[in-house]
């Protein structure tokens, strides 16, 4: 705001004296609007093709804000792609090297971005300097982040996420106390702020972590992107349908299998650490011995580390021991082991590949190590369904509403959902929620669109269901239309005979086929077919393989 008011050649110069202290005492662009807002407009820009603009907000960006390095790097990556699409091909060049500056080794996914555009940015990419896991800066993963097969991701003692691409470790952003990767790849850990329950737990989407109701202190995930959880009470939870599902016991520890075998570190002392249980039959079945750390191989049969160091295998019906001593281990989809070991180093401790039959080492240091894997194909027999990963399906999560709160398009105050135009409610207490204490009106004072991209696989079939009613205060049908992907259908609700109390909600379905990787679905509120104020209500959306 005092930016655009000096700008202006017919101002008073009392006044300019005037805003100029006030600048210095208040500075607006600064800190009213924080560094992150700016790039999220850049990026908007650019996805809306006003690529003058989103360089515009990028060189503001940098004038008027105070950007960290994740955010210098994911500008100058907007700004690349800005001036390549205006034909401005040297400042592409520019921006580009300036990111690799930040982002050693960093280049555009073929998956996400067109031919032209890998070709031209490959071309002008040199290659990128080896670094190891002790590497303190912060640099940018772009786009939708999926686990190379049988790579493993690691988390030092500075708290600092590290990515093995073969050849070198890539620092990826954030930090975490624990990490766990699915099957297919999907990226959960547990960060450092402390929450109830241990700290917070997040899920990489949409080139960013996204915070997941609840706290834990360790995580691994299952071969369908949901993790599992042990909280610092040492209560278990499985992420299931978008939410957490308490399961039955107390743990120190949790592995999974490709196959979805779920194994614990129990909560009580035996030789060795603690009791080791697997999951049978919705219950958990003891296994003789004791550990400290569990995964679990894609056959489902896991390796642990006791309390000694000792690395144990299991075979089916007995525990047999391994060379080497261990802290952690880590299992990929192909059956690659790997170890962070007892010898110190810098960054934690020294990290190990198991290959063929002995112990080789790999640069840098860690404390806590999962192995991702996979191909869509990898996955229990018979199927091969990609959990969608729905975030606040219910709108439990964000600022409290209170009675109700007017969400604008482009506000970050509803974690997981995007609104795209318009605006909506979240509504509290005005009326009775279907599931727990809050819904949405996607017509808050304008017809909303409100939006999530989630992860699929190409061919396969979804189910989404929600429960619909309408903001009876104006009574009338109110429309309501859903797409994901290719796929839309209209829904609509009665709003006559219903009050606060008897809101008539209806559970609705819709299928669709995936035809990408990742597929957005919207809940909109058509401009022709209902009040601006009062809008069609939406609660407890989920998304399912179909059957």
């Amino acid at each position: 705001m005092t930016r655009r008011i000096l700008k202006r050649n017919k101002v008073k110069r009392g006044l300019v004296v005037v805003v100029i202290v006030f600048a210095c005492l208040f500075p607006l662009r600064v800190y009213a609007e924080s560094a992150q807002g700016i790039l999220d407009e850049a990026y908007s820009d650019y996805k809306a093709g006003n690529y003058q603009r989103s360089l515009q907000n990028i060189n503001d960006l940098f004038s008027y804000s105070k950007p960290d390095n994740i955010q210098k790097a994911t500008a100058w990556k907007i700004a690349a792609l800005d001036y390549f699409y205006l034909g401005r091909r040297k400042m592409a060049e520019s921006a580009f090297q300036k990111l690799l500056k930040i982002s050693p080794g960093f280049s555009f996914p073929a998956a996400e971005y067109p031919e032209s555009v890998v070709q031209f940015f490959t071309r002008i990419s040199p290659p990128s300097p080896a670094n190891s896991p002790d590497v303190s800066s912060d640099t940018l993963s772009p786009g939708i982040l999926k686990s190379k097969p049988s790579r493993p991701w690691v988390v030092n003692s500075f708290g600092r996420i590290f990515q093995w691409t073969g050849s070198k470790w890539m620092t990826m952003p954030g930090k975490a106390t624990d990490i766990g990767i699915g099957g297919k790849g999907f990226v959960w850990i547990t960060g450092i702020d402390k929450v109830y329950g241990g700290h917070g737990i997040y899920r990489w989407e949409h080139g960013r972590w996204m915070r997941v109701p609840g706290g834990a202190v360790r995580i691994d995930v299952g071969p369908h992107g949901n993790a599992g959880v042990v909280n610092s009470f040492g209560e278990i939870f499985r992420w299931t349908a978008g939410k957490w599902e308490k399961l039955p016991g107390l743990a120190k520890d949790i592995g999974i299998g490709n196959n979805g075998a779920m194994w614990i570190i129990g909560s009580h002392e035996v030789k060795g650490g603690y009791e080791i249980y697997r999951w049978k039959n919705w219950n958990w079945e003891r296994i003789p011995g004791g550990a400290v750390r569990i995964d679990v191989a894609p056959d489902g049969r896991p390796w642990v580390v006791n309390s000694f160091g000792q690395i144990f295998q299991w075979t089916g019906s007995k525990w047999m021991t391994m060379p080497g001593r261990a802290r952690d281990i880590g299992i990929g989809n192909d059956g690659t082991v790997w170890s962070i070991s007892t010898q110190k180093v810098k960054g934690g401790y020294a990290i190990y590949r198991w290959v063929k039959g002995i112990w080789q080492n790999i640069p840098g240091g860690a404390i806590t190590i999962s192995v991702g894997g996979g191909s869509p194909e990898a996955g229990p027999p018979g199927n091969s369904h990609q959990s969608a990963n729905l975030i606040n399906g219910d709108f439990e999560e964000g600022r409290p509403a209170g009675v109700f709160i007017t969400l604008g398009a482009g506000s970050k105050d509803l974690p997981g959902w995007r609104i795209e135009q318009g605006s909506v409610d979240v509504v509290g207490t005005y009326w009775k929620s279907k599931a727990g204490r809050r819904s949405i009106d996607l017509c808050g004072n304008s017809y909303g669109i409100l939006s999530q991209t989630i992860a699929t696989i190409p061919g396969e079939s979804y189910q989404i269901s929600f429960d619909l009613s309408g903001n009876y205060v104006r009574t009338g049908i109110k429309i309501l239309q859903v797409k994901a992907g290719e796929t839309v259908k209209t829904f609509s609700f009665d709003t006559r005979g219903h009050d606060a109390q008897h809101m008539g909600w209806r559970r609705e379905k819709m299928r669709f086929t995936a035809v990408s990787n990742r597929t957005k679905l919207l809940f909109m509120a058509p401009n022709d077919s209902n009040d601006p104020n009062c809008g069609p209500v939406i609660d407890n959306v989920r998304v399912s393989p179909a059957d």
